[in-house]
């Protein structure tokens, strides 16, 4: 019985909505992603900040149309690793009372329970490598500006749990809301 909980559990797909960096910077994140992805043998993914997720249903899928138009700018706060698959890697970034409202519109739009967006982050590599040689990475990488625009939300089916490389590749864009700068 367990087996086949868990089985259900690793297949169960929500909605997410991220928030994608404008250009320059998203070229910029995409381009490590991509190196580090080559070197560590780790898939690659689009730059985003996940903002919330849930369960892949009518509401939470028109949420995205009620929500605000105005870009985000976020002052980046520094590169850290952590054991996690999703953070191997990753830009930490200052919320800011815009990201805080978009959180709240998107959660009450989807009908999810309003909580605050906790460590807002970019990962720029998803990987089972030493906690030492993340860290090690996070000490070498320099970012050349200190803010960062998004300008666009997109909605992504995906696995509840991202833990492997074919969870990755299983992702899929639904829509994609630009927001006006």
């Amino acid at each position: 019985m367990k087996r086949a909980n868990r089985a259900r559990t690793k297949n169960k797909t929500v909605l997410a909505f991220w928030l994608v960096p404008a250009r320059p910077e998203r070229d910029l994140f995409a381009e490590l992603i991509r190196i580090l992805a080559v070197e560590l043998k780790a898939p690659r993914f689009e730059p985003h900040l996940t903002i919330c997720s849930g369960p892949d249903t009518k509401t939470v899928r028109a949420a995205l149309k009620t929500i605000m138009n105005e870009a985000v700018r976020l002052r980046v706060r520094g590169l850290s690793a952590s054991g996690d698959y999703t953070k191997s890697l990753f830009i930490r970034f200052t919320a800011t009372s815009a990201l805080d409202d978009l959180n709240r519109q998107l959660r009450r739009a989807a009908k999810l329970p309003v909580r605050p967006l906790r460590n807002p982050h970019v990962s720029l590599l998803y990987a089972n490598v030493p906690l030492s040689s993340e860290k090690e990475l996070a000490r070498t990488i320099h970012l050349p500006f200190r803010e960062v625009i998004f300008d666009s939300i997109k909605v992504v089916r995906c696995n509840s749990s991202t833990k492997t490389p074919a969870d990755v590749r299983g992702w899929r864009v639904l829509a994609t809301k630009k927001l006006t700068r």
